[in-house]
């Protein structure tokens, strides 16, 4: 009986043995698989970067991610926009931002020192950068005046040196306008109070006075349709060059008639909704109102 039994527990430990056995892994150096006593692979853990080494290795223009971050909030405390960082960085969609993660911020911010008879609009202007934008970056408003000297922070999409180019163009075949009449300006350019702007200036003359053709060209349009010009006068130049003469009292031209340098067009009045003589003079360049001082 007892060799009976020892036969058959033999029998179930042969019978054991022989399937297959799942590999077994612990702490130790070797473990039992298929193929019997293997040596275990031991892989040492990478360590950790810390985030002092981090920042050790940022460069001047790079940042490092914190718990918390993302791009809307990196974008804010950077003073740049959201779409200046995933450009500079490549970023895909979603943009999610990982703590550890190193982004470069974009150039380092131009500035502009204002000079004299320089506004935010001009500014803008300068730098092809929209005036709202200009403004808000510097904590103003589109219509604040601003005193020579002062320093401004500049948006990091500005283009001055296309935006030169652009300038230099114009004013390279721009024609030469003579004043159409002797006066005070009394109301500029740009920017006024209460949020207005003036697209020309407005010159101050006795009612009658004689107003002339700032240059040769062809009498595009006569009529006082216009709400608040009055009686008004339109030649077109050459170079796409525009001029107005408005709150004009008596009109001696016609719709298509040429006219010349100095001759006489119409006299000074107060039509239209001012309350003393005087001339609004404007000049466009195409479809954008300019300063006619820089063409006279």
């Amino acid at each position: 009986m007892r060799l009976y039994s020892k036969i058959i527990i033999l029998l179930i430990f042969i019978s054991s043995c022989s399937q297959d056995i799942a590999p077994i892994s612990y702490k130790g150096h070797l473990h039992y698989g298929k193929k019997g006593i293997e040596p275990i692979k031991i892989t040492k853990p990478t360590p950790k970067t810390t985030k002092a080494k981090h920042k050790k290795n940022l460069k001047a223009n790079q940042i490092l991610i914190n718990n918390g971050d993302n791009l809307y909030v990196v974008a804010k405390k950077h003073k740049v926009t959201t779409r200046q960082l995933i450009d500079s960085n490549n970023l895909k969609p979603p943009y999610i931002l990982q703590p550890g993660q190193i982004l470069d911020l974009p150039n380092k911010r131009k500035t502009h020192v204002v000079v004299n008879g320089q506004s935010l609009t001009v500014i803008a202007r300068k730098y092809n950068v929209s005036l709202s934008e200009l403004a808000q970056l510097n904590n103003l408003k589109t219509n604040s005046n601003i005193k020579i000297g002062r320093v401004l922070l500049i948006p990091y999409n500005a283009k001055p040196s296309h935006k030169k180019h652009i300038v230099s163009n114009i004013f390279k075949g721009k024609i030469k306008l003579s004043k159409p009449l002797n006066g005070n300006i009394i109301k500029k350019f740009g920017p006024g109070k209460n949020g207005t702007h003036n697209d020309g200036i407005n010159i101050a003359a006795p009612l009658g006075t004689e107003v002339k053709a700032a240059a040769d060209g062809k009498i595009v349009y006569v009529g006082n349709e216009l709400r608040g010009y009055g009686n008004l006068i339109i030649i077109k130049h050459s170079g796409n060059i525009l001029t107005a003469y408005a709150h004009s009292n008596e009109v001696i031209v016609a719709k298509n008639q040429t006219v010349k340098k100095g001759e006489k067009i119409a006299t000074v009045g107060a039509t239209g909704n001012v309350s003393s003589p005087q001339l609004h003079f404007g000049v466009r360049q195409g479809r954008k109102a300019v300063d006619p001082v820089s063409y006279f």
